[in-house]
């Protein structure tokens, strides 16, 4: 029987409570490990490590805050805006599910502020309210598209795509398209390409 949780507010793989659990403190979300995680790991974004080290800031040292709140005040350095302008506006949009991936819509007593957005590598900036668009977003996203079939080929070859000529990513991007996005139609002709590539040497 299908259930519908939270009012709608939970759907797909990334709104799964290990996953955001997974990307969170003990004891309170955060919004730069999910944001990190979506940047990177999810959309393909580049970004640079931090310039230098440092410890989050304690709850306790700011009882009157939100955890956005929180996150706004750390990193509203320019140096840290250069990659947390990114990271920071998608970790938001995660902001109605606390450390154990449970729905909320307050934090510390004060409504959720799930607002974020996104600049995608074709210039399109995207606007969300909430979490559920952000993935109604993400699952039709080439950015999204792209980023997975270059992780799956390096998981699969154990070699950096480009190793095997410039063309090689568009060219199995677009195969994944015309597969229907099938996982399986992906990795055969991943195996493909590595075959051909091994048979020039």
């Amino acid at each position: 029987m299908k259930a519908k949780l939270e009012n709608g507010q939970r759907k797909g793989l990334l709104l799964h409570p290990y996953l955001l659990a997974t990307n969170a403190y003990a004891d309170q979300s955060s919004p730069i490990h999910r944001g990190v995680f979506l940047a990177k790991g999810v959309l393909g974004t580049g970004l640079k490590p931090p310039q230098e080290a440092f410890s989050p800031f304690s709850a306790d040292a700011h009882p009157n805050l939100s955890t956005r709140e929180r996150i706004e005040l750390q990193t509203k350095g320019p140096n840290c805006q250069t990659c947390h302008t990114v990271i920071n506006n998608l970790g938001f949009t995660l902001e109605s599910f606390d450390a154990i991936g449970a729905f909320r819509d307050k934090d510390n007593k004060k409504p959720v502020d799930t607002r974020g957005k996104f600049l995608a590598r074709d210039g399109t900036e995207h606007i969300f309210t909430n979490a559920t668009e952000l993935t109604d977003y993400l699952k039709d996203s080439p950015d999204v598209q792209a980023a997975f079939t270059e992780q799956l080929f390096h998981h699969l070859v154990q070699q950096p795509m480009l190793a095997y000529g410039p063309a090689t990513r568009d060219t199995l991007v677009k195969a994944f398209a015309t597969g229907n996005f099938n996982m399986k139609t992906l990795a055969a002709e991943i195996a493909t390409v590595g075959a051909m590539k091994g048979r020039t040497k």
